[in-house]
């Protein structure tokens, strides 16, 4: 364990489907969240993603900080929804202000 962020993540998703198959689906997140170091981290992301046969959903989600730091999140998710969605891993890009 590198970091503990705290937070809101806000998320609206809208799918698009035709003859009743969902094709593909916008994903708005927005959020801020603190870590243990009180770095605030940021997030506005609008994704495009296919719907896939089985559920899962995937996408990459950028948290800027505002001391530099950037972290790369990969996660998942299920049709039901977020309250279900695991990351699969994290990617802390160089600190831009060191």
């Amino acid at each position: 364990m590198v970091e503990t962020l705290k937070g809101t993540l806000n998320y609206h998703n809208i799918d698009h489907y035709k003859n009743g198959v969902g094709e593909w689906g916008i994903n708005l997140c927005q959020g801020e969240f603190t870590s243990k170091t009180n770095e605030v981290f940021r997030v506005n992301e609008l994704d495009r993603y296919s719907i896939p046969i089985n559920g899962i959903h995937s996408s990459n989600v950028n948290l800027v900080g505002d001391e530099g730091t950037h972290y790369i999140l990969s996660i998942k998710w299920w049709d039901s929804g977020w309250e279900n969605f695991t990351i699969d891993k994290a990617v802390c890009l160089e600190n831009l202000n060191k």
